[in-house]
Formats: structure tokens, sequence, C-alpha cells
């Protein structure tokens, strides 16, 4: 609880919204429903041994999303945008928002 309670502060401290990481949390999750969704339709159809229309269609719109989510340039914006979250000495303060401050404070 006290771990929870310094990430709080000191994302606060740095001004990074909340929001914004349950905000990829959240993207992140919402972009894998799709390949969830494919990945069990597929293994109840093996399990069954056979793909009524319904199944097929399920899989066959689970895939075209995937492809079209998954374009290089998507991956490669929201690689980019997620590499704003990464906090490698486990401070709570995202390491891009850390050299900012850094700077700030070294002009001051």
């Amino acid at each position: 609880m006290q771990k929870l309670r310094h990430i709080f502060n000191a994302i606060k401290s740095a001004r990074v919204k909340s929001s914004g990481i349950l905000l990829t949390r959240w993207f992140a999750t919402v972009l894998l429903i799709p390949i969830v969704v494919a990945v069990l339709e597929l293994t109840k159809s093996a399990w069954i041994g056979y793909v009524d229309d319904n199944t097929a269609r399920i899989i066959d719109v689970a895939i075209k999303v995937i492809d079209h989510i998954y374009v290089p340039s998507v991956l490669a914006s929201l690689v980019g945008y997620l590499a704003l979250f990464i906090d490698r000495n486990d401070n709570g303060i995202p390491d891009p928002l850390e050299k900012e401050s850094i700077y700030k404070n070294e002009r001051s």
C-alpha cells in the first residue's frame, strides 16, 4: 500500500495524469480483444470439428480487424506513444518526463 502511495505521489508531482496511464492500459486491452476472439473461435471449431457460418464470419471479421490494427504504421505510432510511459527506476515517473524535469531544474 505504501508503494502505491509513493507511486501516486510521484505521478502527481511530475504532472502526469493517471488517466493517461489508465488509457494506455485500456487501449492495449482493447487491441488484444480481436486476437482473443479469433483464437477462442478457432479453438472451439477445432474442438467441435465443424465450422458453421456464424463462426466463420466471426473468425473472418476478427482476422480483418487484426490485419487493420496491426499495420506497421499503427504499430510504430503505438510503440512511440507507449514509450512515454516506460519507467526503468520504478519511481512512478515515466523516464521521458523525468528528463524534461531535469532539464527544467538545470535551467532554473
